[in-house]
């Protein structure tokens, strides 16, 4: 039997569902020996306008339309995503959050209760601002509705199923990422209850947090007001704010493991806790 490395011989048609399909054909849309081949040539997708249909392998056929079909809806998905995104001003800057530079700006900071739009550096300011009491910057700036945390995401969401799966797939990433103020029970977390991080043990099993406590700090006159809850959202590592938007892309969807310890808003905790 002939490779394409070589050779003359012509090798007989097969109709073996297990052959695998031409390699060659598949990177580079053609076959050095064509015909003469001994690898089985596909047959033309009509979504991906690929080679990659197996002529002999019913099973192949089915599973690749459906891959096909599945990438196709999440690239409309996205180029929908785009256009809903685009002339989206924030209403704290009023800059176009698309347009913004450098391109690490542009990430719309959504809201958990209402759907004005900010982008997410002007969201998290204003939420860390020491000159209004806790009541007022956990409120939208415009409508003044509160909102428990902040989620970032590369996309705009308007409120329904979308924007529910942004926020969920938001609290379960950070649920896989342990607690650094827990340490796997040699700490204790200010957010008890209340924190999207992992809190497990040395042996791996899940630590029952009770809900937070009541907590006081000085406002803007010198008062000490109680803080009847702590917003983890205001804590997180600038690095979990990498959220990109609710669409299951590999290459658009993505948490970054690293911790970036130089730029980070943790050290504001310190400020509450005293």
């Amino acid at each position: 039997m002939l490779r394409p490395e070589g050779g003359s011989e012509k090798a007989p048609p097969s109709k073996d569902a297990s052959l695998p399909l031409c390699p060659y054909e598949l990177a580079n849309g053609g076959c050095p020996v064509g015909e003469r081949c001994s690898y089985v040539h596909g047959q033309l997708c009509d979504l991906c306008q690929k080679p990659c249909l197996h002529p002999f392998n019913e099973d192949q056929r089915m599973q690749h339309r459906e891959e096909c079909v599945q990438r196709h809806e999440q690239d409309m998905e996205l180029s929908f995503a785009v256009q809903r995104s685009a002339g989206k001003s924030c209403g704290i800057c009023m800059d176009i959050v698309m347009d913004k530079e450098p391109a690490s700006e542009r990430r719309f900071g959504i809201l958990e209760k209402c759907s004005h739009v900010f982008c997410l550096n002007c969201i998290r300011k204003w939420r860390g601002s020491k000159q209004f009491d806790s009541k007022t910057v956990r409120a939208c700036p415009e409508c003044r509705t509160p909102s428990d945390f902040v989620t970032p995401s590369s996309f705009w969401v308007d409120m329904g199923a979308e924007k529910d799966k942004l926020i969920a797939d938001y609290k379960s990433a950070m649920s896989e990422k342990p607690c650094r103020y827990f340490q796997e029970g040699r700490g204790e977390c200010p957010f008890a209850g209340a924190c999207f991080y992992k809190h497990t043990y040395p042996d791996g099993s899940k630590a029952v947090m009770p809900p937070p406590r009541p907590r006081r700090r000085q406002n803007h006159n010198g008062e000490l007001e109680i803080m009847e809850r702590l917003y983890l959202w205001d804590f997180l590592d600038v690095a979990d704010s990498h959220m990109f938007a609710p669409f299951n892309l590999e290459d658009v969807f993505e948490i970054l493991s690293e911790t970036e310890e130089s730029d980070s808003d943790w050290s504001d905790i310190d400020i509450l806790l005293n």
